[in-house]
Order: C-alpha cells, then sequence, then structure tokens
C-alpha cells in the first residue's frame, strides 16, 4: 500500500490484464484500497495519458 493509485492499478493491469472486463469498477477499487471514484479518476488519468 505505500505505492501511489496509479502505480497500485499500473501494477493490477499487468498481473490480471483481462479481468477489468469481467469484474466491476467497485471490487477493482475495494481491491487496490481506493474509492471507486478514485479509480475513475487514475483510468481518466491513464487514457489521458495514451493519447
Amino acid at each position: 500500500m505505500s505505492a501511489s493509485a496509479i502505480e497500485r492499478y499500473e501494477h493490477f493491469l499487468d498481473t490480471y490484464p483481462d479481468i477489468t472486463q469481467r469484474v466491476s469498477q467497485r471490487m477493482i477499487a475495494s481491491y487496490l484500497g481506493v474509492t471507486p471514484e478514485a479509480l475513475s479518476k487514475v483510468k481518466g488519468e491513464k487514457a489521458r495519458e495514451k493519447k
């Protein structure tokens, strides 16, 4: 839990790349130790990085 939310999310995606399509955002947020709103923000930041 010492990593930032973005780092935890990136590690999660590296470890479980296909699970985001099968599990709710709320469950992923809980696993990462963040709120669903914070996870949404992280996902938005990641999407903007890709562009």
